[in-house]
């Protein structure tokens, strides 16, 4: 019996020593545990306090009860003070503009879906005095669930609404200039130094030179098409490269150059080249002047008629002799009209013979070019 009774206390108390140890390694990992949860919280707090310090606000979803941490700045970029937002995920997604609610939710769900390596998304949220503001939102899952689902997603809210409505402005300002450009009454191409090509051309310097962008922004295919007779195209591009190697804006102006439009028309044109060196450009501007250049060669063809109608007029009146009359004659016409040469024949009854000629005929010249019956 006293065997038996010693048994049992030996039992006890090794038992009892047991649950000892067993309670001292319980304590241990509880201590240990709340040590790494205190940690973490630690860490937790340092992120968000630094995100909150940078004016991010942060929010912090658990996926699986819908219960989302948004901070006090997350709150206040709305307009909203700390106990005016509940935990609930409506406070968010309810606030969203309803023209950016799909791209939103399609961005989100494919990147909990894993088919996408990164949350990004910019959409308007509706401030508590009735405005959108545009947020860039930011997130990554930073836990999963056994099965592999997303559990907890953190991210951020940035304010980017003044950055948008800049870009909004700058685009708006961009569509006035290009309207103006695209419409002015000159032709107007911007080309890039170096390469010379060419990566903005108006709706006026299509119409002039006649050709489709493709032809008209690469320098090369531009002198080939818009110059077609090889000599005058390598005149004119030695020139025009001579000039803009030069540096020297003054000698950038081009003035009544024959082009050739697409459809075989001939035209004439005058173009000035201005650097801006700045941009590393150069904008090309250009006038059709064929109306005044045809114009022009009117007025010299009449005046270069009446100077010679004058001169031949006072060479007849200084004369009775009807031979130095009608050579005087045939050379004002030669010159008039550049001619290589000219002769006027006289018909006396059934003769005809040579009265004068330019240049005069050689003396052994056939008598049939002189005198026929």
């Amino acid at each position: 019996m006293n065997d038996e009774i010693k048994h049992l206390a030996e039992s006890f108390n090794e038992m009892a020593d047991n649950i000892v140890e067993t309670n001292h390694s319980l304590e241990k990992e509880i201590i240990e545990h709340k040590e790494a949860e205190r940690k973490l919280k630690e860490t937790e707090e340092r992120w968000k306090f630094a995100l909150e310090g940078a004016g991010d606000g942060v929010w912090d979803w658990n996926a699986e009860t819908n219960k989302v941490y948004f901070s006090a700045n997350w709150k206040k970029m709305l307009g909203y003070s700390d106990d005016e937002i509940s935990d609930n995920l409506d406070e968010w997604s309810s606030r969203i503009h309803p023209e950016d609610k799909d791209q939103c939710f399609s961005n989100l769900q494919k990147y909990l879906n894993g088919e996408t390596s990164h949350y990004l998304n910019e959409y308007r949220m509706l401030c508590k005095e009735g405005s959108f503001k545009w947020i860039l939102d930011r997130g990554k899952i930073v836990e999963k669930t056994t099965d592999g689902k997303p559990l907890r997603v953190i991210g951020t809210h940035t304010d980017i609404d003044n950055q948008k409505k800049i870009i909004d402005e700058l685009a708006k300002k961009n569509i006035f200039i290009q309207t103006i450009l695209d419409n002015l009454p000159i032709g107007l191409a911007t080309i890039e130094f170096g390469s010379g090509e060419s990566n903005y051309v108006n709706k006026k310097f299509r119409e002039i030179y006649g050709w489709s962008d493709n032809i008209l922004k690469n320098v090369s295919s531009f002198f080939e098409h818009v110059y077609p007779d090889p000599d005058y195209r390598n005149e004119i591009a030695s020139r025009i490269m001579g000039d803009i190697r030069s540096g020297d804006p003054e000698r950038m102006k081009w003035d009544n150059i024959k082009i050739t439009t697409e459809n075989g028309e001939e035209k004439f044109v005058s173009a000035v080249n201005i650097p801006v060196p700045e941009q590393n450009i150069m904008v090309s501007t250009v006038r059709d002047v064929t109306e005044q250049f045809i114009a022009q060669q009117k007025v010299l063809i009449q005046n270069k008629s009446l100077a010679t109608l004058l001169e031949t007029s006072s060479l007849v009146a200084s004369t009775l002799d009807l031979n130095v009359v009608l050579q005087n004659i045939i050379d004002s016409i030669v010159k008039l009209i550049e001619l290589d040469s000219g002769a006027i024949y006289m018909v006396n009854g059934p003769e005809i013979y040579l009265a004068a000629s330019n240049p005069p005929l050689p003396p052994d010249m056939p008598e049939v070019f002189r005198h026929a019956s």
